[in-house]
């Protein structure tokens, strides 16, 4: 003990008198050289055990440097704070790759445990291995049912759960899997991976990640145990007896380069400030490559964080966290947690990998994201953000900047979310104000329905607003082709929406009130100078929807581009609430305008695209008595309100027209339909209706399809919109039916007006056309670099205010433009030869 404390007060009085650099090398080190001698690049410390006993005695502006090329297992615990001038700092010396502190190690006495398995234990494995390599690459943790790339993703559903501890399923007969896990997916944004307690029969009782409960018509599917092996590389960890087994037909010799996860966390920081790390890879930590708590100016420069097994970066109640110029790629869970952070800067990083292996992040809703930051005075801004399994950017807090960051590939594994997220609806929620989301490029929101009770969609938005979320400046951002929202206004309020380029998502412009959050209506919004383009006739332009009666008060909007340069009529969608009836309705610009009295300035598309051409009429009229000449026979109509009736008209549009009449007008949406029957359709043949069309001016769309006209009346083939108005107009529609029918008919559905409706001219003729590619006609140009760039043109194009480029575009800094082939024919209706 004497010689302790001698030894002890001799490193404090060497290392308190000045700053100095120390030298770190896991080739050329020892461990037994004197500080002096450590101060020397020539004979430097060997390991990171050293490097912790010295902590605690550093002095503010001391300088740690390990050696390039080097690599060095272990943690690093900091002890010791320097000062805003003279902060402690670790870093490179020498010429090479960077130096590695790592948290792998090197499993070996593999042993064969039959079925091509191949086992392995050690006294040191942590309570979970949570990243396994083979020959430098990331494996998947052992499955059943395999993950396919289906409509399932190997995932099974279950028949029935009990509360938060239990779910049965038959396959499961005949199986245990106790001491395995569980992943289930309780909604579209929970992954729950939960310890099986015990396996018996057809249930499966567990130890619930979170407290979400599983929910009827979501999926599940099981991992982590020795008969989920099955593949190549497949890997599972028994906790208990802390052995690692490997599924490999290659033998003990393709088990020579294997890498696990052995060190929980690679840097720990806990009240201490002025920390500086630059120039370092840090990979293979088992949690987390650096926990920092309650800390103040620490700082990340230029580093690289690989293969974390939980999150790359957690900081809680840190100030002035600073991560720059670096990148955090194969993250199993989250790259940056950073919980009630303040002045955090992430600027100019590359976040790739981050959420992508389901299963392998954290449950509950908070999880495979790529940056979750909470707090005030935030700054995200330059960073490439690439394949993240659910939501790339989630932030909260006031003055929150995110700004000039291109994201892409996201919400995979879960969805329901966006690229760049915020939602404020908790127990006494502040109002938050001043923040900015600001000319980022977001592209890819992929979605992931497998699991899920409804397969058939996918939530992967845009920029996302949501419940109870404020004072937001949504500015001069491209979202492109996401399979969900563009832009998803989500009970928020008071936010501005401008100058935003909105491309090729499911909708451009969704913005609802529901009772999720029934007491935040959408409100005090700005929605100006956007460029709205829907590129395919089945996506809606805008949906504005709300459980009330209120559209008129969702804010101001005018100057916006409603684009869809195909079928450009019905693009806009409403839905309200009057009287505990909701009432949906497809409108155009000007209907939307007349109805709300917004968008005064607002403008369609500068042209329109074809979206066939006719090579050959086949046959004749399916519907012989489309002129009407002396009756209506061949039809007939009903409505739910049995208020709607046809008739024989003489001379309304050309001799004899069918005329559809409502005799009072009952409210509540109704509509009345027409049946007209036209005999046998075949599958997957084209098929066009043509007819005459006049009414009056109440923004009233038709609703034309082909259907079965028996029981059960299903629909043949999608549902196109024309507008009724005083104009005649003579509307053409190319139609392909899912399945043969032998007695199909025309359905038309007739919104409730108080003046008569007028068709004439009909025919459905079977065709040989030549459908048009809409993407050989338009193109999205964007820029996301810090500079102005030019790009090529290969024709002479326009934009949508009908601004004419030819030869090359310039732009600037992420920015972007939607641009139209100026040659594409231009149609109102599809060209026929």
């Amino acid at each position: 003990m004497k010689h302790f404390l001698i030894v002890a007060a001799y490193l404090l009085i060497s290392f308190t008198s000045r700053s100095n650099s120390y030298y770190f090398s896991s080739t050329l080190g020892s461990d037994a050289r004197t500080t002096t001698e450590a101060q020397k690049q020539e004979t430097p410390w060997k390991s990171l055990e050293k490097l912790n006993s010295i902590l605690p005695v550093l002095v503010a502006g001391d300088m740690i440097f390990f050696k390039r090329g080097d690599t060095f297992y272990g943690s690093i615990i900091i002890q010791k704070s320097g000062n805003s001038s003279s902060p402690i700092s670790f870093g490179a010396y020498g010429s090479g790759n960077k130096p590695v502190i790592t948290g792998f190690s090197v499993p070996s006495g593999w042993a064969p445990a039959g079925q091509n398995i191949w086992e392995t234990t050690h006294p040191f494995f942590s309570s979970s291995i949570n990243t396994l390599l083979i020959n430098g690459t990331a494996k998947r943790i052992g499955r059943f049912p395999n993950f396919v790339n289906s409509s399932e993703q190997g995932f099974l559903y279950y028949e029935n759960a009990t509360g938060n501890t239990a779910i049965s399923d038959s396959k499961m007969s005949g199986l245990n899997f106790t001491g395995g896990d569980v992943v289930i997916r309780k909604n579209r944004w929970v992954l729950d991976r939960n310890r099986i307690t015990n396996h018996s029969g057809n249930t499966l009782n567990y130890a619930s990640q979170s407290g979400y409960l599983a929910d009827k018509g979501y999926g599940y599917f099981i991992q982590n145990h020795v008969k989920t092996l099955d593949q190549e590389g497949e890997w599972y960890y028994d906790r208990a007896e802390k052995k690692i087994g490997i599924y490999t037909t290659g033998g003990v010799a393709a088990l020579q380069n294997v890498r696990a996860s052995t060190v929980d966390v690679l840097v720990s920081i806990a009240e201490q400030s002025n920390i500086v790390f630059d120039n370092i890879v840090f990979t293979g930590a088992n949690t987390h490559a650096f926990l920092i708590k309650n800390s103040s100016n620490i700082r990340i420069s230029s580093c690289e964080v690989l293969f974390s097994g939980g999150n790359a970066i957690t900081a809680n109640n840190t100030d002035h966290l600073t991560i720059g110029n670096s990148s955090i790629t194969h993250t199993n869970n989250i790259a940056l947690n950073a919980t009630s952070c303040a002045n955090t800067t992430f600027i100019n990083n590359k976040v790739s990998l981050t959420g992508i292996y389901a299963g392998m992040g954290d449950g509950d809703s908070g999880s495979y994201e790529a940056l979750l930051i909470s707090g005030d005075n935030n700054l995200i801004e330059q960073n490439v953000i690439d394949s993240t399994g659910y939501i790339p950017v989630t932030f909260s807090g006031n003055n929150v900047t995110i700004k000039n960051n291109y994201i892409r590939n996201y919400a995979f594994v879960k969805d329901d979310g966006g690229a760049i997220y915020t939602w404020n609806n908790g127990s006494n929620p502040p109002v938050n104000n001043d923040r900015k989301v600001i000319g980022n490029i977001v592209e890819n929101g992929i979605g992931a329905p497998e699991g899920t009770a409804d397969k058939s969609k996918k939530y992967a938005h845009g920029i996302y607003i949501d419940d109870n979320a404020t004072n937001v400046d949504v500015s001069s951002n491209t979202v492109a082709n996401c399979n969900g929202f563009g832009l998803y206004i989500h009970n928020a309020r008071d936010l501005v929406i401008k100058n935003n380029t909105i491309y090729n998502n499911e909708v451009q412009l969704e913005m609802q009130h529901d009772d999720i959050a029934p007491n935040s209506p959408v409100r005090n919004n700005t929605v100006t100078d956007n460029i709205l383009f829907s590129l395919y006739a089945t996506q809606p332009v805008a949906e504005y929807k709300t459980k009330n009666d209120d559209l008129a008060n969702f804010g101001t909007f005018d100057n916006n581009y409603y684009c869809r340069p195909i079928e450009d009529n019905a693009v806009i969608n409403t839905l309200k609430n009057v009287n505990g009836n909701y009432i949906f309705n497809q409108v155009d610009l000007q209907g939307w305008r007349a109805m709300y009295g917004k968008d005064a300035n607002s403008k369609k598309t500068p042209k329109q695209i074809a979206s066939y051409r006719i090579n050959e009429i086949i046959g004749g009229n399916k519907f012989s008595n489309g002129l009407f000449s002396a009756d209506v026979g061949g039809l007939y109509s009903y409505s739910p309100a049995s208020n709607f009736t046809n008739r024989w008209n003489n001379g309304a549009l050309d001799g004899g027209t069918l005329q559809l009449s409502f005799s009072n007008v009952a409210g509540n949406n109704n509509k009345g339909t027409v049946i007209i029957n036209v005999g046998a359709v075949t599958a997957n043949k084209a098929y066009v209706l043509r007819f005459s069309l006049q009414g009056s001016d109440e923004n009233k769309m038709l609703d034309v399809y082909l259907r079965k006209s028996l029981s059960p009346y299903t629909d043949l083939t999608d549902r196109k919109l024309t507008k009724i108005s005083s104009s005649r107009s003579e509307v053409e529609f190319l139609f392909v039916p899912l399945e043969s029918e032998a007695n199909a008919s025309i359905g038309i559905d007739v919104p409730e007006q108080t003046t008569p409706v007028y068709i004439d001219n009909i025919q459905l003729l079977n065709a040989n056309v030549t459908n048009t590619n809409v993407e050989d006609s338009v193109r999205l140009t964007y820029n996301p670099a810090v500079t102005t760039n030019s790009f090529a043109l290969n024709t002479n194009f326009i934009d949508v205010k009908n601004t004419v480029y030819s030869g090359s575009i310039s732009l600037n800094a992420f920015s972007s433009v939607i641009l139209l082939n100026k040659s594409t024919n231009v149609a109102t209706t599809p060209i026929s030869q």
